[in-house]
């Protein structure tokens, strides 16, 4: 039997999570984070080989890691074949995780689990314009939890969208500005103000409308989302070559959605590519200073508002050429 591991660093959100659930609610959410069927077995160790595998070694491993600043979870599932494989955290490389088919293009797998699955129908096409005609302004939206897993978003929401007038806002804006030669747009903003949120609302908006979109997490990993469903790319967004994009036939303009997370990208050259790049980051100029040297890309920024209905005003931009 071959084994995928799957090494997840412990953060506050897990801190925060171990607080709150039992030892079967976190083997049935890592379940869902790993998009595993029930009946496929596994195993949790914590560092040092200890096995968890009972309330007394969840509690242990709760008081870890409350007491720790870096802590590590091994979960080792068996599989029914002989390829063997190992998947790295939350924010790391994915090489093939058993919701995965691989691609035609060798570099990209389709997402299968169900919580994809349901995503995916759920917006694309005109299952997702029928859903936007019942949502409004103040609406909120609940996500499927591996897709929130997957895209590193909605943690402190409990995986809910909010529908703010700012993200309407920007979307039609980034609509109407997408239509000229610009390359792209860096949406600028304070740090927690919902940049990275709304992305997801693009996301699903650009999904309804049967647009072929990618979208990077703030952990480098990279989804590819078309009339085919779901697909990953099999490393990080560092690692991707103009051979993994040409081999997709992406349509021109396709929307990127960039989170760019806590560090300092290093996906600057995708301005060179045939995108309409979208980057999410905060005013630490040194996180976007390399982006700015590229021409018709200017610098939006978002006003702060929020999460629950506060209108605070409208998209401010200011051009950078």
């Amino acid at each position: 039997m071959a084994e995928i591991i799957y090494i997840s660093n412990m953060d506050k959100n897990w801190v925060r999570l171990l607080d709150e659930t039992s030892f079967d609610q976190m083997k049935d959410n890592i379940r869902k984070k790993l998009g595993l069927s029930v009946d496929l077995p596994f195993k949790l160790e914590r560092e040092g080989g200890v096995v968890l595998d009972d309330e007394e070694g969840f509690k242990a491993l709760r008081q870890s890691a409350l007491s720790s600043a870096s802590l590590q979870v091994f979960v080792t599932v068996s599989l029914p074949d002989t390829s063997q494989m190992q998947v790295e955290g939350t924010a790391a490389k994915k090489r093939k995780l058993s919701d995965s088919s691989q691609s035609s293009s060798g570099s990209w797998m389709t997402r299968t689990s169900a919580d994809w699955s349901k995503f995916y129908t759920s917006w694309w096409g005109v299952a997702g314009q029928e859903r936007l005609k019942d949502l409004s302004i103040g609406s909120t939206i609940q996500i499927e939890a591996e897709v929130c897993y997957g895209l590193m978003l909605l943690y402190h929401t409990r995986e809910h969208l909010y529908i703010h007038p700012e993200m309407e806002q920007t979307y039609q804006d980034l609509v109407s500005f997408s239509t000229g030669d610009a390359t792209g747009v860096i949406l600028n903003g304070q740090f927690g103000i919902g940049k990275s949120t709304a992305l997801l609302y693009f996301l699903i908006r650009q999904m309804s409308e049967s647009r072929c979109i990618l979208f990077t997490s703030a952990g480098g990993d990279v989804f590819y989302f078309s009339n085919q469903g779901v697909m990953t790319f099999h490393g990080k967004v560092n690692s991707l070559t103009w051979d993994d994009i040409s081999a997709m036939n992406f349509p021109d303009k396709t929307w990127y959605l960039i989170d760019t997370g806590n560090e300092k990208s290093s996906a600057a050259y995708l301005f060179n590519k045939p995108f309409f790049k979208i980057f999410a980051t905060s005013p630490n100029g040194q996180r976007y200073s390399n982006w700015k040297s590229f021409p018709r890309v200017p610098v939006w920024f978002m006003n702060a508002w929020t999460w629950w209905g506060e209108d605070d005003g409208d998209v401010s931009k200011n051009e950078l050429i």
